[in-house]
């Protein structure tokens, strides 16, 4: 006679399926009344189990496929379970290699950043960038290494992932900071239920990301001073074309004289020719630092012609 692998008891009111994992037995509850039905899926249940030792599968993922066809409330979703211990053991289906709910966060990330993931499963992984992939890794290691880095997938829980944002410092003007590294917190997760499926369902939860804050606030200048800035700062050109009018480049930008990019803002949002000024809705609406730079008696005061 075959030696049984797990035991199906029933504890107020509700049956349960134990099942020997390592040193361990762990009780998993059967979503099914009590009775002989719940009898016969604890053993469909350690037939799986069977099977999938026989075939020497991962013994890491015993847990989560006892879990998941204990929690089947159909037959339907039963079924599902079945299908895929059938599948898996038959040679048929092949969990990605070195991927499962042992391998800590640390592994999981990094082979993400290296683009791993992405060469695995091109159609649902997006490629890092370079300068993406080198921004994420300062984050991880300032922000989430330290809490996150050293456990494994299936001991995190949502605790987890809020002390990790507990520690990004909060900005008054901009939140990407805090949203970038919760993104390098909760991809990995998604990623790790599809398409690793290692994972149920992901320790972050829906709206963990802080949303965008709108852009800085923008100023509308006065009539007076925008024919002001007409009057003793004329545009050389108007822009043709947006690659006319914006600069070709961050170096091209930041080396123009102050007073030429103040001018060549100015000449693109409100170019000449444009409504006559007068009404508000005619007037330009410029960035904060632009205004208070076109304000200040050192600019206002001289002459742009030079």
């Amino acid at each position: 006679m075959t030696r049984r692998i797990g035991q199906y008891d029933e504890k107020s009111g509700r049956a349960y399926y134990r099942v020997v994992i390592g040193d361990e037995r762990p009780s998993f509850p059967i979503f099914i009344a009590p009775g002989q039905q719940a009898r016969d899926r604890c053993d469909h249940i350690e037939r799986f189990v069977r099977k999938w030792r026989h075939h020497g599968k991962a013994e890491e993922l015993i847990e989560k496929l006892v879990r998941e066809a204990a929690a089947a409330g159909t037959d339907t979703e039963f079924e599902a379970v079945r299908l895929v211990v059938d599948d898996v053991c038959g040679g048929e289906f092949e969990l990605a290699p070195g991927f499962d709910a042992s391998m800590t966060f640390d592994d999981l990330f990094w082979r993400w950043r290296k683009n791993e993931l992405h060469r695995l499963f091109p159609d649902h992984v997006r490629s890092l960038k370079a300068s993406t992939a080198e921004e994420y890794g300062y984050l991880y290691r300032t922000y989430v290494q330290t809490v996150l880095g050293h456990l494994p997938l299936s001991g995190i829980t949502v605790n987890h992932a809020f002390r990790v944002m507990q520690q990004v410092p909060a900005d008054a003007t901009s939140n990407s900071l805090r949203r970038n590294t919760g993104i390098i917190v909760a991809r990995p997760f998604r990623l790790a239920v599809f398409p690793l499926r290692i994972l149920a369902q992901s320790p972050s939860p829906g709206g963990f990301l802080p949303k965008k804050k709108a852009g800085r606030a923008k100023v509308y200048l006065y009539p007076t001073e925008d024919l002001r800035l007409r009057t003793l700062c004329p545009a050389p050109r108007s822009p043709t074309s947006s690659m006319d009018a914006k600069p070709r480049g961050r170096a091209s930008s930041t080396a123009l004289p102050k007073r030429s990019r103040i001018l060549r803002c100015h000449t693109f949002l409100h170019p000449p020719g444009s409504a006559p000024m007068g009404a508000r809705s005619s007037r330009s609406r410029v960035p904060r630092s632009f205004v208070t730079t076109w304000r200040s008696p050192t600019f206002g005061g001289r002459s742009c012609s030079s």
